[in-house]
């Protein structure tokens, strides 16, 4: 059963999902009969962000949690941090040391959801264009977690700056 295809709501491409199972990420979620409720995708390597060309690392003792999302059927029943939580028991599970996600300063939906589940901030990653690259500046703090992001190429328009939090 595909539950994805032609449902743009869902953000879920066939290019993401070929990339994302190649590179061995996995998703958690919540299936209400036919319907995808909501999900997240779990990393352990190197993850490319919104941002075309750019790449969040991180220290491989830890799990790197992105692409959440809640079907707008399903929001308010708390469904993103349960599943977070589900996750993190598992990973823990697996003895990873915890969960990592780069959020969106203004996403203040899944920042409420991550601070819910117990996630803290641990830092900024600061991006800016200048001459039409980017730059990124990983404050101290995230740099004890390996939290950095990279370029590989010539890339579009920024977005606005995320504040990493992390989950223990």
């Amino acid at each position: 059963m595909d539950l994805t295809r032609n449902r743009p709501e869902y953000e879920i491409t066939d290019e993401f999902l070929r990339a994302a199972f190649a590179k061995g990420d996995e998703c958690y979620g919540f299936l209400d009969g036919s319907v995808l409720a909501s999900y997240g995708w779990y990393a352990n390597t190197p993850t490319a962000i919104d941002i075309p060309a750019l790449k969040l690392h991180f220290d491989p003792r830890y799990i790197y949690m992105y692409k959440g999302y809640t079907h707008v059927k399903y929001r308010g029943q708390r469904l993103h941090a349960i599943a977070m939580g589900r996750a993190l028991e598992a990973y823990k599970g697996k003895g990873f040391r915890g969960l990592l996600s780069y959020v969106e300063w203004n996403n203040f939906s899944s920042l409420k959801s991550c601070y819910r589940l117990g996630y803290s901030d641990i830092g900024n990653i600061y991006l800016f264009q200048l001459f039409g690259r980017y730059r990124t500046h990983a404050d101290r703090s995230c740099l004890r977690y390996g939290l950095h992001l990279s370029q590989a190429a010539e890339l579009p328009e920024p977005r606005e700056s995320p504040s990493p939090v992390r989950a223990s």
